[in-house]
């Protein structure tokens, strides 16, 4: 039962890449759509992904198992680049802090669903 919450990892990336796509929209039009393909903006699909990821493993393997401290590590790797430690600075705090939220929101509604929380 635990494994089906790893289907909410690619869901947390949808739902981000959707919002993301949505917002532009709403913004430019029909222009927003080149969104759906682009790095960078509102949110972060990079940080919904490994926030999504990290915690579906920390709830089905635990947060003392190995695979658990390999994924927190890659999530710290890939917040700190979407962030933008370099002069493209593709990401703003917003949109990285709002991607890790909509990515514990979907595997939190996914756990409550199965009964996990």
């Amino acid at each position: 039962m635990a494994s089906l919450l790893y289907w909410y990892v690619p869901l947390a990336w949808l739902v981000a890449q959707g919002a993301k796509v949505a917002l532009q929209c709403r913004r430019e039009g029909i222009g927003g759509l080149r969104w759906a393909t682009r790095a960078g903006g509102m949110p972060s699909t990079h940080a919904a992904l490994v926030s999504s990821l990290v915690t579906v493993v920390g709830v089905t393997e635990g947060v003392q198992s190995t695979a658990f401290i390999i994924s927190a590590v890659f999530s710290l790797i890939v917040l700190y680049d979407a962030w933008g430690h370099h002069a493209l600075r593709r990401h703003t705090s917003l949109e990285v802090a709002s991607g890790i939220v909509v990515g514990l929101a979907c595997v939190a509604i996914g756990a409550v669903v199965h009964g996990l929380l």
